[in-house]
């Protein structure tokens, strides 16, 4: 089963920073399912605490107040791109790039050499996704 976070919908409760390395908190991330890709096949979504950790990372911006609803949101990774998600498990070295866009309008802007994902609660149903 594929799986990727979409950010629209998905909710960011926090940023922690330790040296180089940058830690996104989702207490509540929108996750897809599917046999196919996520988010755009049918499938399953769930919601599930996630941690989305980032080495060798610098924040060139950031929203004044957590927990924030996402709008939106582009990964770069190795100049692969991905609009609004992230496939999960991810686990990469390179380039990465991450621009998320609150429902306010303010962004989380950070740049890494790597990108990993932690999953940190069970998976909850919530609904049936059909195009």
């Amino acid at each position: 089963m594929n799986q990727a976070i979409e950010f629209h919908d998905s909710t960011l409760t926090g940023v922690s920073q330790k040296n180089e390395k940058i830690i996104l908190h989702f207490d509540q991330a929108y996750i897809h399912q599917s046999e196919g890709k996520p988010g755009i096949d049918n499938g399953t979504v769930w919601l599930q605490a996630i941690d989305i950790e980032l080495t060798g990372a610098e924040i060139d911006s950031m929203p004044h107040d957590f927990p924030v609803d996402l709008d939106d949101g582009v990964i770069v990774i190795n100049d692969e791109s991905s609009k609004n998600g992230l496939a999960l498990p991810v686990e990469a070295s390179g380039e990465v790039k991450l621009n998320l866009k609150t429902v306010t309008g303010e962004e989380l802007k950070i740049t890494a050499q790597h990108i990993s994902s932690i999953e940190k609660s069970e998976l909850g149903y919530v609904e049936e996704f059909n195009v």
